[in-house]
């Protein structure tokens, strides 16, 4: 799975099917590629009190959601890159399989 660029102050809604308070935005784009059904997620970008981050993982991009993309200066959106074959949207999936 690649990742696309970060959208700042945007955030991905009705979509989130988990939800984790993580150290940065790396371990949030890590718990995404662990995550089967993630194809994309949500950052705050300030930290709470105990210094970590809310990290949202979504099953939806905004290449096939774009009407839940909303304006959030609190958060940032990133999606993985999208591949579109035969008029379908689909997730670049590269994952490699450790036996």
């Amino acid at each position: 799975m690649e990742f696309a660029h970060i959208s700042q102050g945007k955030r991905l809604t009705t979509h989130v099917i988990r939800t984790e308070d993580v150290i940065d935005g790396d371990f949030c784009e890590v718990l995404c590629y662990m995550e089967p059904s993630c194809v994309s997620y949500n950052l705050r970008v300030k930290a709470s009190n105990d210094g970590k981050y809310k990290c949202e993982l979504n099953n939806s991009t905004i290449e096939e959601k774009s009407d839940k993309l909303e304006a959030n200066p609190e958060f940032v959106y990133r999606g993985t890159k999208v591949n579109k074959l035969r008029g379908f949207a689909s997730s670049i999936t590269s994952r490699t399989v450790i036996k």
